[in-house]
């Protein structure tokens, strides 16, 4: 089974790759759950040359990239491809309540809202985009908090270590100039004191106003 790097499916995106010839490339061995991390490429189409699969699903609104694409050398053009499909509200950029919008199952939903912290908490252990607005900030002395809500115990939060604050300050995200900031976040859903994601990579933040 292949795992296809830099990218998180959305069910439509898995339905719709189901009969699909594609030339597969590995980056890496398999993992312990025998996936082959890979990127694929769709055949030629008329002539043209072959088309990286991630960078189809991406722009249909299929998928989204996820901080793996760095280590591929994709993120700039995975960024982009998922930028055309949230310019056109297309797939899961649709707004919800549409007729094809956010799905009713939040587990199936890549996307979340923060002030909906329980229906974040169905991602558990998966991957997901959370976007809201950010309460208020915290510290300790390893460790920075980003509080989506009141509630540390229930509302979503963000962490980082703190050595990643300089970093944040010059992508523009100073972590003390961000409260009252809408942002988006991606990442792998854990559970600790309510859902929380824990941001590694600068990349995984941006600004969703």
């Amino acid at each position: 089974m292949i795992c296809l790097v830099g990218v998180e499916m959305t069910e439509a995106g898995r339905a719709w790759l189901i009969g699909q010839p594609l030339h597969v490339l590995p980056t890496g061995p398999e993992d312990r759950w025998s996936r082959l991390p890979a990127v694929a490429f769709l055949p030629p189409d008329a002539g043209l040359p072959p088309q990286r699969l991630q960078d189809q699903l991406l722009a249909q609104g299929l998928a989204a990239w996820t901080p793996e694409a760095r280590a591929v050398g994709c993120l700039a053009a995975f960024g982009a491809a998922e930028a055309t499909a949230r310019g056109s509200a297309v797939g899961l950029w649709r707004a919800a309540g549409s007729a094809t919008g956010l799905p009713e199952n939040p587990a199936a939903s890549l996307r979340q809202r923060a002030g909906q912290p329980e229906r974040v908490l169905a991602r558990a252990g998966r991957f997901a985009l959370v976007e809201g607005r950010i309460e208020s900030l915290g510290k300790s002395r390893q460790t920075r908090y980003l509080n989506f809500g009141r509630s540390w115990a229930s509302d979503f939060t963000v962490t980082f270590s703190s050595s990643l604050e300089g970093q944040l300050v010059a992508a523009g995200l100073d972590p003390a100039r961000l409260t009252g900031a809408v942002v988006r976040v991606r990442g792998v859903v854990q559970t600790r004191d309510g859902p929380h994601i824990e941001v590694t990579d600068v990349a995984q933040i941006e600004r969703a106003e």
